[in-house]
């Protein structure tokens, strides 16, 4: 049966442009409106716009919520400890925003800002304050002398 239907609906969108799928019942629309415009919407009651049901569009909770909002905005990040971050979120049964669990960084990064990031390098001082001289002779057996300072972007 699907095998003769698909030509026939081809036919009738090639040949007979005004042809309305919708109105011909082939279009299933949501029997249902967005109350709000995006997940993680603050709402005028409290709580935050979410799916709270069985239909498929976005609404804000109803009832009395003994809860409030534990972080700013849904996808909000922040650092926990040095190598770790959480990310708010719609986590529990309530309609308040809260911090995920802790996520580790991958090895060998840290988290700076809520974001896991690669430590610049750590360096070593090779003197031991700025304006020291130091006197040495080159592999051509010249005399070098060379002043203690801050010559590259390290710190």
């Amino acid at each position: 049966m699907k095998k003769k239907i698909f030509p026939i609906l081809l036919l009738l969108f090639l040949f007979y442009p005004s042809f309305n799928f919708l109105r011909a019942g082939l279009i299933i629309q949501p029997s249902c409106t967005n109350e709000c415009s995006y997940y993680g919407q603050p709402c005028p009651k409290g709580g935050v716009c979410g799916n709270y049901d069985s239909d498929p569009c976005l609404e804000c909770p109803t009832g009395n919520f003994l809860c409030t909002d534990e972080c700013s905005y849904y996808g909000q990040k922040k650092c926990w400890g040095t190598n770790s971050y959480q990310t708010c979120g719609n986590y529990y049964s309530d309609p308040c925003l809260e911090w995920s669990n802790p996520i580790s960084c991958p090895s060998g990064q840290i988290c700076q800002n809520g974001q896991c990031i690669t430590p610049p390098p750590t360096c070593q001082n090779e003197c031991s304050f700025i304006g020291q001289k130091e006197k040495r002779c080159s592999s051509s057996r010249y005399l070098q002398e060379r002043t203690c300072g801050n010559y590259d972007p390290d710190p």
